[in-house]
């Protein structure tokens, strides 16, 4: 059995893989300050619960965008699971050729392990990969699998927290998708803004993405992350896939049988 972890900055979002599928997943809060013994505690308590056999676990297999939760995630792994965990890094074999990318060295994990679960489920097409959680961040694969480029801006949720902090009078909102920007209040206004305003960047990233990177070819746009639920209404994307990173680790573990 293969346990897969994508650690944001936000939130850890895992699953257990077996019998092609993932069977069972959990989130939990990256920046609460988590212990090796207290994530090893959760993971052994979410195996009882689901009746999943620890011992059965023999694979792990990590992205992390956060270099200060590594460490007592590997320790929880080696302690709980008795397993060493493979994290995404560069050196690894992704199926994927970054060499169009000039800093190919500092494209996230997370980036990586979405477009190999896009192009494991799409081969053969162009691809903007929208992917929204702390950042909102859209990547290009071409059909050729090459990592062409990509935009990061601040994610929504980043967005309302830092006008709330940089601004005295307006207040943290409850994010969700507005049925009209004709607020009739400074709460309304707010969730108005924030998400037709990233609507609206999203809209016009992807088409300047489509245009100068694809050169206007077809292509799918396919979106994960957790606050890309908020616009799957938007008819911004093609496809929502909330497991897209988790299933770029099952490919990536098959690819490097060596380091399992």
């Amino acid at each position: 059995m293969l346990l897969c972890f994508d650690v944001g900055n936000s939130q850890v979002y895992g699953g257990f893989y077996e019998n092609n599928k993932f069977s069972h997943n959990f989130r939990i809060n990256t920046k609460i300050g988590w212990s090796s013994d207290q994530l090893g505690i959760f993971l052994r308590s979410f195996c009882r619960e689901h009746n999943i056999a620890c011992e059965k676990v023999n694979e792990i297999a990590v992205s992390s965008v956060v270099p200060s939760f590594d460490y007592h995630l590997k320790n929880a792994c080696l302690k709980y699971f008795k397993v060493e965990p493979m994290f995404i890094k560069a050196g690894i074999k992704t199926g994927l050729s970054v060499a169009k990318f000039k800093s190919s060295h500092e494209i996230g994990a997370d980036l990586i392990c979405s477009a190999v679960g896009a192009v494991e489920q799409y081969p053969d097409s162009n691809l903007l990969i929208v992917d929204m959680g702390t950042a909102t961040t859209i990547t290009v694969i071409n059909s050729k699998k090459e990592f062409i480029t990509g935009v990061i801006i601040p994610g929504i949720k980043t967005q309302a927290a830092s006008l709330a902090h940089a601004a005295e009078k307006l207040l943290t909102v409850e994010l969700l998708r507005p049925k009209t920007v004709l607020a009739k209040d400074t709460t309304e206004s707010i969730q108005a803004g924030l998400y037709y305003g990233h609507l609206g960047a999203m809209r016009l990233l992807l088409r300047k993405l489509a245009n100068e990177a694809l050169h206007d070819q077809e292509h799918k746009i396919i979106a994960t992350g957790g606050f890309a639920r908020l616009f799957t209404k938007s008819k911004l994307f093609d496809v929502f896939d909330s497991d897209l990173v988790l299933k770029g680790l099952v490919k990536i573990v098959s690819l490097n049988p060596s380091i399992r």
